[in-house]
C-alpha cells in the first residue's frame, strides 16, 4: 500500500455520553462522522445531501434575537408508517451542555400539513409533545468540532411516525446560551419542511432548512426474507481474520485484549486515554513488519497476541539495501541470482529462527515480498517479477528447514490489487517443484479507483492450485469515517471475499491508525471505529478451522455460514446495509441449533454487542435485523444421529411375552444427546406389534411359540431431544429351542395304546405328529388330543403334559414327532 508515516495528525474524537438515567431513551453520540460530506447509511429523510458545504450558517439561542428559546425542522413522513430510530443533525462550536445551558429535545406531532406550513405552529401542537411523556429529553453532550450530532431512540421513549403527518423536531434551550450551534441552509433545500425559530420561520416563504437526517425502523419500514443454511454443503477453509502492527512498537496489555482475545474492557487505558470500554474482537492473524536485515520492532504484540491465541505472520517491504540494484531500501529492483538468493534466503530463515528462539515466537508464514510491483522512494519498497519469486521460494524454503523451522510457510506474492495477482505466482505455480514449496497465495486489495475511494469490484476467486488464499492489507486513506456507515462497506467487501473469492483469510491494513484517515481498524488514538467491531463480528466467532458452509438468502442481507471441524460450534453472519429493519428466518438443513443462539449486534449504537437469545424450532428461527446492522449467530449445531445399535438380534423360541431381547444404543456426532426410540411404518417394519420398546430395551409382546427359525423384521427410529432422528430396519431370528417342548416319557396301556408325556416351557403352544415310516416323503399325521379333541396342547404352568394316542395299536411301528403349530 502507499504507506503514510510522515506525519500523524490527532483528530478530535468525543466519546458517546449517556443522558441522566431518568430518560435513558435516548443516546448521544458525537463526531459520528467528522465534517461529513454525506449521511452516515441510508436515512428515509435528508434535508441536505451534503452538510459539510450546503449547511452554512449556523444558529445558536443567541440567534439574531436574544430571546431564541427552541430551534426545529419540521419534516413529513410520505410513505408508510414508520417507527423512529435515530435522528442526525450537523453542529460544531457550540460550548455543550452544563449549568444554565441545558438543552431538551422535542417531537411534536403537527398532523396533516403542507410544507411549508405551519408557521407559527404553536397553537396545533398543544400536549404533542411526544418525547418524554410531553416533557421532553433532557440531553448532555460535550462542545464538538463540526460533524455529525446523533440521538438514537430507544425503549419506552421510540415513537412511531404516521404516514401524511408532519413533525417537528426541537431544540430547546435557554435565551442567550450557546450549547450547541445547528447548521442550517441560505436556501429552500428540502421540500418537505423548513427551519424555525421559536416555531417561526427563519425566513418566511422563502424557507431554509436546518440539517436533519431522520432514521426509521419498524416492521412497515422494513421486508422479510428466507436464508437457507446447509450444514452439508461445504466450502473453503478459514484460515483468519487479522491486521497488521507494522512500523508500531509499544503495546498496551488492554490493546491487546481488545484486537486479539475476547475480553471485555472497563476503565482500560488506551494511549493515556482513561475510563475506555470495548468488547474484544479475537483477531486471529497477526501481521507484522520486518526490518530490512532481518529483525523487527513489534515483539511486544507478536508476543501478545500469539498468548491470546493469534497466529503471527511476517512481511517484508524491502531486502537489504546490498540486495537491490539502487542500494536503497526505498525503491529499486532486487537483484536476484543464486548468491543473493542464498543470502536473502539465510536471513529471512534467521529471523523466523531467532524469533523462535529468543522471543518464543512461531511464525506461521512469511512471505516474500510486500506490493513487488510499487516502486516508490517514500517508504520501503521493491520491484520483483515473477520469475525472481520462482527462483526465490526454493532457496526460502530450504533456509528455512536448515533453520530447523520449516513448518512456517511461505508467501507470495502479495501483490498490491487483487485483480492483477495471478501475473506474479503463476510461473511458480506452473513448476510443480517451486508450487511444492509455497502454502499460500495473498495479494492486496487495492483495486478500486484510487488509494482513497477502495475497491468497488467483486473479488475474483483466484486459480491458486490447491494452496490457501489470502486477502492479506486494505483500507482507504480517506478521511477518518468511524460511523457504522463505513463499517457496513467493509462488511460488504469481507463478505464478498468469503463467498465470491473464497478466500481463506481477510486482513485489515493497520491495527491502529498512524495517521488521521481511515487505514486503521482505530483512529490514531486507538478508539475503535465501527469497522474493527465488523470485522469482530467475524474474527470473534469464525476462527482458523472453520469451514464456510452455504447461505442462499432471498433478501438483500448478506448472509454468510460458517461451521467448526472439530467441534459443533456454527455461526451466521448477516449485514443489512439497509435503513429498514428485516425480518429474517433462517432455516437450517441437516442440523438444528442444540440450544439457544446467541446473537451479537454492531450497529449505529452498539458494538459487537450481545443480545437475548433466540431459540430454533423445527430446525427455523426468525430474527428482526436491525437497520444498518451486522448481526452474528452463534451456536452449536445438532446433528442428525447416524446409526441405530440393537445388543441382540435373535429370540429363543418359546419365550413369553415380556422377555428382554436386547437393548438399543444410538451413534450420533454429538456428544451428550439423549435419544427416544420407537417403532416406524414402512418397509422392513412388518413384525413391529411381536415387539415391545420401553426407554432403551427390546422386549417380545408375544409368546414366540411357532415361528421356529423363522426371521422377523422390525423398524426403530431414534429421535434426539432436537428432534432429528435416524431409521433401522432389524431382521431377528427365532433360533430353535430344544428346550420348548420334547417327549420325556411313553408308556403303554391295557388296550395296547401308547401314552406319550412331553415337557417344555409353560404355555409354549405344541403339536404332536406321528409317522408310519420315515422313508421320504414322510407323511406326518397329527395327533388328537386326548383331551379335548384338538390336534394342538398348551403345556402346562408345570411345563408338562400328557396324550393318548389311540391310533397307536393299529400300526406295526409309529413314529413321533412335536412341532409348533
Amino acid at each position: 500500500m502507499n504507506l503514510r508515516l510522515i506525519e500523524c495528525r490527532v483528530g478530535l474524537l468525543v466519546l458517546a455520553l449517556l443522558p441522566p438515567p431518568s430518560h435513558a431513551g435516548v443516546t448521544v453520540a458525537q463526531n459520528v462522522s467528522v465534517g461529513a460530506t454525506t449521511w452516515p447509511g441510508s436515512p428515509l429523510i435528508s434535508t441536505v445531501s451534503d452538510p459539510s458545504s450546503q449547511a452554512t450558517v449556523s444558529e445558536e439561542f443567541g440567534g439574531p434575537s436574544t430571546a431564541n428559546t427552541n430551534l426545529s425542522e419540521t419534516f413529513t413522513i410520505t410513505t408508510t408508517n414508520y417507527t423512529l430510530q435515530t435522528i442526525d443533525i450537523y453542529t460544531g462550536g457550540g460550548t455543550g451542555t452544563g449549568t444554565g445551558t441545558n438543552l431538551t429535545l422535542n417531537l411534536y406531532d403537527l398532523g396533516a400539513q403542507t410544507a411549508p406550513n405551519p408557521s407559527p405552529y404553536t397553537a396545533s401542537i398543544a400536549g404533542a409533545n411526544l418525547f418524554g411523556s410531553g416533557a421532553g429529553l433532557p440531553v448532555s453532550y460535550s462542545s464538538q468540532a463540526a460533524g455529525v450530532l446523533e440521538f438514537d431512540f430507544t425503549g419506552a421513549d421510540q415513537v412511531s411516525l404516521q404516514q401524511g403527518h408532519m413533525y417537528a423536531f426541537e431544540l430547546t434551550g435557554v435565551s442567550g446560551t450557546t450549547p450547541v450551534a445547528w447548521y442550517r441552509t441560505t436556501s429552500d433545500t428540502y421540500s418537505g419542511g423548513a427551519a424555525y425559530r421559536n416555531q417561526s420561520w427563519i425566513n418566511g416563504n422563502d424557507a431554509r432548512d436546518f440539517s436533519l437526517a431522520i432514521y426509521v425502523t419498524g416492521a412497515a419500514a422494513g421486508t422479510t426474507a428466507q436464508c437457507t443454511v446447509d450444514y452439508n454443503n461445504v466450502h473453503q477453509r478459514i484460515d483468519g481474520f487479522g491486521a497488521s502492527s507494522a512500523w508500531r512498537g509499544t503495546w498496551t496489555t488492554a490493546q491487546a485484549n481488545m484486537f486479539f482475545s475476547t475480553n471485555s474492557g472497563t476503565g482500560a487505558t488506551l494511549d493515556g486515554k482513561t475510563n475506555f470500554s470495548f468488547n474484544g474482537v479475537d483477531l486471529s492473524l497477526l501481521r507484522n513488519h520486518i526490518v530490512p536485515g532481518g529483525t523487527t520492532t513489534e515483539t511486544n504484540i507478536m508476543v501478545m497476541a500469539q498468548a491470546r491465541g493469534a497466529r503471527v505472520w511476517s512481511t517484508p517491504w524491502s531486502p537489504p539495501a546490498a540486495f537491490k540494484n539502487t542500494n536503497s531500501i526505498n525503491g529499486g529492483d532486487y537483484l536476484g541470482g543464486a548468491s543473493v538468493n542464498q543470502a536473502y534466503a539465510s536471513q529471512l530463515a534467521g529471523y523466523v529462527a531467532s524469533m523462535k528462539n529468543t522471543y518464543n515466537v512461531n511464525i506461521y508464514a512469511i512471505s516474500v515480498q510486500n506490493e513487488p510491483q510499487v516502486n516508490t522512494t517514500n517508504y520501503e519498497s521493491c520491484v520483483w517479477n515473477a520469475q525472481q519469486f520462482h527462483d526465490f521460494v526454493p532457496y526460502l524454503y530450504a533456509a528455512l528447514a536448515a533453520s530447523n523451522v520449516s513448518a512456517t510457510q511461505i508467501i507470495i506474492p502479495e501483490s498490491e490489487s487483487w485483480a492483477s495477482d495471478s501475473s506474479y505466482y503463476t510461473i511458480a505455480m506452473e513448476d510443480t517443484n517451486v508450487a511444492a514449496d509455497v502454502g499460500i497465495i495473498a495479494g492486496h486489495n487495492y483495486d478500486g479507483v484510487n488509494f482513497d475511494t477502495g475497491a468497488t469490484t467483486v473479488p475474483i476467486q483466484q486459480t491458486t492450485e490447491g494452496k490457501a488464499e489470502w486477502e492479506t492489507e486494505v483500507s482507504t486513506g480517506a478521511a477518518f469515517d468511524g460511523s457504522i456507515s463505513d463499517g457496513l462497506y467493509w462488511g460488504q467487501r469481507i463478505h464478498e471475499f468469503m463467498t465470491d473469492a473464497q478466500a481463506n483469510a481477510w486482513h485489515y491494513w493497520w491495527l491502529i491508525d498512524a495517521n488521521t484517515d481511515n487505514e486503521g481498524l482505530t483512529d490514531v488514538n486507538g478508539y475503535p471505529a465501527k469497522r474493527m467491531y465488523v470485522l469482530g463480528n467475524f474474527s470473534r466467532f469464525v476462527r482458523p478451522n472453520f469451514y464456510r458452509i452455504d447461505a442462499a438468502n432471498t433478501g438483500d442481507s448478506l448472509v454468510s455460514a460458517y461451521k467448526d471441524s472439530a467441534s459443533t460450534a456454527f455461526a451466521i453472519v448477516a449485514i443489512n446495509p439497509d435503513s429498514a429493519t428485516v425480518t429474517q428466518t433462517f432455516n437450517l438443513t441437516n442440523f438444528t441449533a442444540a440450544g439457544p443462539l446467541t446473537p451479537w449486534i454492531t450497529s449505529a449504537t452498539l458494538s459487537l454487542a450481545s443480545q437475548p437469545t433466540v431459540a430454533a424450532a423445527n430446525s427455523s428461527f426468525t430474527y428482526t435485523l436491525p437497520a444498518q446492522s451486522v448481526v452474528t449467530f452463534a451456536g452449536n449445531a445438532d446433528l442428525p444421529p447416524t446409526n441405530i445399535f440393537l445388543s441382540n438380534v435373535s429370540v429363543s423360541e418359546g419365550l413369553p411375552a415380556g422377555a428382554v431381547v436386547g437393548n438399543l444404543s444410538t451413534a450420533d456426532p454429538v456428544p451428550g444427546n439423549f435419544f427416544t426410540y420407537s417403532f416406524s411404518s414402512g418397509t422392513g417394519g412388518a413384525d413391529n406389534a411381536s415387539f415391545a420398546i420401553t426407554n432403551q430395551t427390546l422386549y417380545t409382546a408375544a409368546v414366540f411359540d411357532s415361528q421356529v427359525q423363522n426371521t422377523f423384521s422390525i423398524r426403530l427410529h431414534s429421535t434426539d431431544q432436537n428432534g432429528l432422528w435416524v431409521e433401522q430396519v432389524f431382521p431377528i431370528t427365532a433360533v430353535f429351542n430344544s428346550q420348548a417342548r420334547e417327549i420325556t416319557a411313553v408308556s403303554t396301556t391295557g388296550e395296547g395304546y401308547l401314552t406319550l408325556t412331553f415337557s417344555g416351557i409353560p404355555g409354549a403352544t405344541c403339536q404332536v405328529q406321528a409317522a408310519t415310516n420315515l422313508t421320504p416323503p414322510i407323511s406326518w399325521q397329527a395327533v388328537t388330543n386326548s383331551v379335548n379333541g384338538s390336534t394342538n396342547f398348551i403345556l402346562a404352568p408345570d411345563g408338562l403334559w400328557t396324550n393318548t394316542d389311540f391310533n397307536s395299536t393299529n400300526f406295526p411301528a409309529r413314529f413321533y414327532r412335536t412341532i409348533e403349530p
